[in-house]
């Protein structure tokens, strides 16, 4: 056999190969969806983190929904020695995955709280709280929630892992000081078929 012809007959076994592993790769491998990339959800879930000792977090710190479910997100205060007594805080998500459906004040600032803005941007995926406590700051703030955020997954959201961010956090001390150094911490909504 001329070496034209096994060179033929070696690139059809690999064109044939490359087929074949293309196939059981299946609408999983980015030629079947048009050369894009979508973050894939993991089979199994990594374990959620744990949230954190003193700061500001969301909660639950991990989730997992279906395209068309709602779901629920708080943000969760747990102050160190500060005295809490004003807050603005944005949320920050993937408006192509998520809708907010509503935002709730929580407890955190008293059962009253001075609710200064309350804005939710669809559009760029942002949710902005600017929160006050009525009266008197106690002099030790025990842990609570500030607000719980109601998400709907869109019915066109593509399976993947979505963060949300708490991407600007400022507090204010009874003497409507900023506290500086707050530790913050996301979570992640993992969106699954």
């Amino acid at each position: 056999m001329s070496e034209s012809r096994q060179n033929r007959k070696r690139l059809v076994w690999l064109v044939a190969l490359v087929l074949l592993c293309l196939c059981a790769a299946g609408p999983s491998c980015s030629l079947f969806r048009g050369g894009e990339e979508a973050p894939l959800a993991p089979a199994k879930l990594p374990p959620a983190l744990p949230e954190l000792d003193e700061g500001v977090c969301l909660r639950p710190t991990q989730m997992e929904a279906r395209p068309g479910d709602t779901l629920e997100v708080e943000i969760a205060f747990k102050p160190a020695a500060w005295t809490v007594s004003g807050c603005e805080v944005v949320l920050g998500y993937d408006p192509a995955v998520l809708v907010v459906v509503g935002v709730q004040p929580g407890g955190f600032l008293g059962s009253d709280p001075i609710i200064g803005l309350n804005r939710t941007d669809m559009s760029a995926g942002e949710v902005t709280l600017a929160m006050a406590r009525r009266g008197e700051t106690p002099s030790s703030c025990p842990a609570g929630v500030l607000a719980t955020v109601s998400l709907s997954v869109r019915d066109s959201a593509p399976v993947g892992a979505y963060p949300l961010e708490l991407t600007k956090v400022g507090l204010a001390d009874a003497s409507f000081q900023d506290i500086e150094g707050v530790p913050t911490q996301g979570a992640t909504l993992y969106v699954v078929s």
